[in-house]
């Protein structure tokens, strides 16, 4: 069913047009931390797990254009993929509603084609300009692109249940669309795949109309077929010569990035947070009705297996770290249950036949889109990217400043990602070294590393048979190059001996060093993070990632220090943290810590390493 008044056609045009010109004013203008591993897949085609071959190509696509920068090209990518999913949830809600007011007043009048195309719209602007689908458009490698491709599979299914002839000929090329969309999904997001098969056969356990069986083998053969071929150039990336000078066969083997554990209760607040109570109020009227009816049950079952999926594998991310757009597709289909309900209440009045009852009406629709105008606002202050530049700050003070040939020996996943995105799809400083220690665990990353030298045989051994390095591994590698270090807790005083600050890393010096050598590390340390942290309070709304990084760099700054008999220079590093993250328990345990122990002796060793969890 599509729209036959030009109001409700104009109003389809400008529910994409509208979040294409919102979300492009957005778009991130320089690197996000969250945007690394896949620039590294969909911009420097590095073999990062299964899946975005469908992004890789539209982000190379859009990497031609000669505008702006290429974090912005690739965010352009991913609205655009935002954008066709907004469009697919206008006609998937349209097709509803007027399902809805079909039941209710025969034949649909134009009137009732407007009401159905504004209902729709207001849930597509709802979806399209909330917090969660605003922040996969305004940044490069998203889940937009496997949000768009699950909408239009259920958008195909919800036509096919409810209009579609079963063994007709143009029922029959539908299924078997729905099947290749199916495969192509699957080589996008697996996850976006197998949310499609579970709504989709939630639906057909509801449905008038479903395929014959003897279509089923001929719709897995295409889904398989269609999922092999658009997947060929991923499952080949990690064989390809020359690509990233081969480091697609470390991401391929070595997941870096760990899936976050999130509960149900977490799910239930993230949809309090991007709707709020009025919507879902209005979505829990349009789904309990729409379930009392037999007609309607399976529109409905396409909004109801959505929360219970989030609700069973509440997880943003896939195996690799990638994002999945389970909770974009959740926000989605409360949308429409909110836009089901106003339009459940509306014809309620209508049929009342009082004197005010279609003024009534009218306000419960003015009520609902305030209610979106609301959750818009919001999305407003929460993603726009054009003003975070911490992570190219950030970038910007821990490498390019960096000795020449240096060597940097790093822990944590998101800071090995940031450089490994700048040297290897930003093409800075090629010249460093960088190892990080869960990589070399792998026998994959050990190989990689060997042909630097022998300056690296050393510490390679050590990771692999104890996995921590030594103080002998470390001193070879420091004397042949200049080496910064992340703070390993696990580290002795012998170790600790060799540490010095150097901006935002440690320096792992080969000889063991004195307390004058460190005399002034407190103030440069204090100097370098704070322009940083300016970054990180700037814009509308502080960078939380950036400052976690922050915080966690003047955390093992100020645990390094105290460790070496250096407690006294930590209270102004203490007081760049407490600005950079308010309320933080480390600040109130180490201050304790720290002024007790210069109290009782000056140069004192004081123990934070077990503080480092906070």
């Amino acid at each position: 069913m599509t729209p036959r008044t030009r109001t409700a056609r104009a109003l389809g045009w400008l529910v994409p047009l509208t979040v294409w010109a919102v979300s492009i004013s957005r778009g991130a203008v320089g690197p996000q931390w969250r945007a690394d591993l896949p620039a590294l897949r969909d911009r420097g085609l590095a073999g990062v797990g299964f899946g975005g071959t469908v992004s890789s190509a539209l982000t190379q696509l859009f990497g031609l254009l000669p505008l702006g920068s290429q974090s912005e090209r690739a965010a352009a990518a991913s609205t655009l993929a935002v954008t066709v999913a907004s469009w697919l949830l206008f006609r998937i809600g349209f097709r509803t509603i007027a399902a809805l007011l079909q039941r209710s007043r025969e034949p649909l009048t134009a009137g009732g084609d407007r009401f159905a195309g504004l209902l729709a719209a207001v849930a597509g602007l709802t979806c399209a300009l909330s917090p969660s689908w605003q922040g996969e458009a305004t940044v490069g490698g998203g889940a937009g692109v496997a949000l768009a491709l699950a909408l239009a599979l259920l958008d195909s299914l919800s036509h096919l249940t409810c209009d579609a002839a079963t063994l007709a000929p143009d029922g029959t090329r539908r299924w078997l669309m729905v099947s290749a969309l199916l495969g192509v999904g699957l080589a996008e997001s697996p996850p976006a795949a197998g949310v499609g098969v579970v709504v989709g056969f939630a639906m057909l356990a509801t449905a008038e109309r479903r395929p014959a069986l003897r279509l089923w083998s001929s719709m897995t053969a295409i889904a398989v077929l269609a999922a092999a071929v658009v997947a060929l150039p991923v499952l080949w990336r990690p064989f390809a010569p020359g690509t990233l000078d081969d480091l697609e066969r470390v991401f391929s083997t070595a997941g870096l990035r760990a899936v976050p554990k999130t509960s149900g209760r977490e799910a239930v607040l993230s949809w309090v947070e991007q709707l709020g109570f009025g919507q879902l109020a209005l979505a829990g009227i349009g789904l309990v009705i729409g379930a009392a009816r037999a007609r309607q049950r399976t529109s409905i079952m396409l909004l109801v297996a959505l929360p219970l999926l989030d609700l069973v594998a509440p997880s943003s991310q896939w195996l690799d770290g990638t994002p999945t757009p389970l909770r974009q597709l959740c926000v989605a289909s409360f949308a429409l249950a909110a836009t089901l309900g106003v339009a459940e209440v509306v014809v309620f009045l209508r049929s009342l036949e009082l004197a005010l009852a279609r003024f009534a009406s009218v306000l419960a629709v003015v009520f609902h889109m305030t209610l979106a105008a609301v959750v818009c606002e919001e999305a407003s202050f929460t993603t726009d990217r054009t003003s975070r530049v911490a992570a190219e700050e950030w970038t910007d003070q821990a490498l390019e400043r960096l000795p020449r040939d240096a060597a940097l020996v790093v822990r944590s996943p998101d800071l090995a990602w940031r450089l490994w995105t700048a040297q290897r799809v930003e093409g800075h400083r090629p010249d460093v070294l960088l190892v990080a220690s869960p990589l070399l665990l792998r026998s994959a990353g050990l190989a990689r590393l060997l042909p630097h030298g022998p300056e690296v045989a050393p510490i390679v051994r050590d990771l692999a048979l104890t996995g921590s390095a030594s103080e002998y591994g470390l001193s070879v590698l420091a004397d042949a190059r200049p080496l910064l270090v992340e703070l390993d807790a696990s580290w002795d005083p012998r170790m600790l001996a060799h540490v010095e600050l150097d901006g935002t890393w440690l320096r792992f010096d080969a000889a063991a060093l004195g307390a004058s050598d460190r005399a002034s590390d407190g103030a440069s340390a204090l100097a370098t993070e704070a322009k940083i942290a300016a970054h990180v309070q700037g814009g509308a709304r502080r960078d939380a990632v950036s400052a976690e990084v922050v915080g966690r760099t003047l955390k093992e700054q100020m645990t390094a220090l105290s460790l070496v008999g250096l407690a006294e220079a930590t209270p102004p590093l203490l007081d760049e943290l407490e600005r950079l993250v308010p309320g933080d328990p480390f600040v109130v345990s180490a201050r304790l810590r720290v002024s007790h122990a210069v109290k009782r002796r000056r140069g004192a060793s004081v123990e934070l390493r077990d503080l480092l969890r906070f």
